[in-house]
């Protein structure tokens, strides 16, 4: 595989952040990093569903309570976090939906039983405030369960698994 790699340096050589992506000899894409100052009106724009959804949390009960309170709101699946650090966001979740018939399920995962829906932090969350939030889309089909959880190098963090039911109805 090819090693893309887009990263910042401060002038005295520290690396702010770093993106690395492996792909294989046939794949064609090219990686772009522009700088753009904090305040830059498309920032905000960006973090205005995660704000949503932080401000959506707030008013409602977590479905899960652990390292990151879970919510569900607006048919998505809220991670929202009051402090965050770096290992937060450089940590992968594990996402694995149950549903309520396996013949939902798309093809290729009815023989596991649930839909992977494992997804990175830095494509699918934000930080803002000194807080952070993801959002996941939930499927359209009745959900069961839901497992979900956070790994660092160290390995797991932390695990929550919980029903959703008629409690929480999907489109």
């Amino acid at each position: 595989s090819i090693a893309k790699r887009i990263f910042e340096v401060t002038p005295e050589g520290k690396t702010v952040w770093d993106f690395s992506a492996a792909l294989t000899e046939d794949d064609h894409k090219v990686y772009r990093g522009y700088r753009y100052a904090p305040d830059y009106p498309g920032i905000h724009a960006l973090l205005k569903p995660y704000r949503a959804a932080y401000a959506a949390s707030a008013a409602g009960e977590p479905v899960a309570r652990s390292v990151f309170d879970i919510y569900v709101a607006d048919n998505d699946l809220a991670y929202v976090k009051e402090t965050c650090g770096q290992e937060d966001m450089q940590s992968r979740f594990f996402l694995h939906i149950t549903p309520e018939r396996t013949d939902d399920l798309p093809r290729e995962r009815r023989r596991h039983g649930f839909d992977n829906r494992d997804f990175d932090f830095l494509l699918r969350g934000a930080l803002f405030d000194g807080k952070c939030a993801a959002r996941v889309p939930l499927p359209s089909y009745p959900i069961a369960r839901i497992r979900t959880g956070q790994f660092g190098a160290q390995g797991e963090l932390w695990r929550a698994e919980f029903s959703i039911g008629d409690e929480f109805p999907t489109e």
